[in-house]
């Protein structure tokens, strides 16, 4: 009896040595390409070989694909549907299936989890009470993980927005100072501005689309802002509106509108900067302060315990 149970520990101390094994091949397989793909981007735009689609190629969904489709449609999202798919959205995920697929993740990510620490307790031989609390917060920190990713990618999405903004916007200045409408100068600047952010020209592209298949430019351009999360643009688009229905020059508006997002851009800057002392603050206490209390008081600590003991 003695010698199964050990032949089942064996067993369960291989199994988590090869999913951890597997973890970290599949991790550091994710960051190699993509450092790759970045690679490639980067040398495609030094050589002047950046594409000159709108977008990319969706690709084509795959067995594992539908699987999440269908296992995410029976999980159901509820009434927060809406809201998470505005997340995605402003993540880059425009699938239909997006909400669909994004619940199947978190659930298969919460059941590997599972599969993953259950053996792992029982190697470890705790009790029930701590083996449960173990399994349930390392699960529960699994279960959250792609919201941190998604949060984290429409955070970065938005910031690459916020950039390239003013500079989109003193080009869709020129363009209509030279005598373009303001539909040609938009098309204009979404091709000048894609060697710049392939992002920002892409959800103009995306605008563009839907001002051809007959959607209002407003109600387009709030779109993209909603898509993004830069609310700037909802301020450019009430310039607009407001610069088209008075009367008033575009061109003038545009450039106003360009030098407060200028000055906004500079202001946030100065805020960061102001703000990079306090942030620093933490981790001079948690990492650099005990390293030179040790340096510090460390030596007078070890004289003083060898005097003590002396005089025992």
């Amino acid at each position: 009896m003695d010698e199964f149970f050990d032949i089942v520990l064996n067993v369960q101390v291989i199994a988590v040595a090869a999913l951890a094994f597997g973890a970290v091949a599949g991790l550091g397989g994710a960051v190699a390409a993509y450092i790759n793909q970045r690679r490639n981007l980067l040398t495609s735009r030094l050589h002047g070989q950046q594409r000159s689609e709108a977008f990319r190629p969706e690709p084509s969904s795959t067995a594992f694909s539908e699987f999440l489709a269908r296992l995410g449609a029976k999980l159901g999202a509820g009434s927060g549907a809406e809201a998470m798919y505005t997340r995605l959205l402003r993540a880059g995920f425009q699938n239909r299936n997006a909400v669909a697929v994004f619940l199947a993740t978190k659930f298969l990510f919460f059941l590997g989890a599972l599969l993953i620490l259950v053996p792992v307790v029982v190697v470890l031989d705790v009790t029930f009470a701590m083996g449960l609390m173990i399994a349930a917060f390392g699960a529960g920190f699994v279960f959250i993980l792609p919201n941190l990713y998604v949060d984290a990618v429409a955070k970065r999405r938005s910031h690459e927005v916020r950039m390239h903004l003013p500079d989109m916007v003193d080009l869709l200045e020129v363009c209509v100072s030279g005598g373009m409408g303001l539909d040609q100068a938009w098309n204009a600047v979404a091709q000048e501005i894609r060697q710049v952010s392939p992002l920002l020209a892409d959800e103009m592209a995306l605008t563009t689309l839907e001002m051809q298949l007959g959607e209002d430019r407003g109600v387009a351009m709030r779109r993209m802002a909603d898509r993004t999360g830069a609310d700037e643009l909802n301020s450019m688009v009430s310039t607009l509106v407001q610069s088209q229905r008075f009367g008033t020059s575009v061109s003038q508006a545009l450039r106003v509108f360009a030098e407060n997002m200028r000055e906004l851009r500079s202001t946030r800057a100065e805020e960061s900067a102001e703000t990079m002392s306090v942030k620093m603050l933490f981790p001079m206490i948690l990492f650099i302060f005990p390293v030179v209390a040790i340096v510090a008081v460390g030596p007078a600590i070890i004289s003083a315990l060898e005097t003590f003991a002396q005089m025992d």
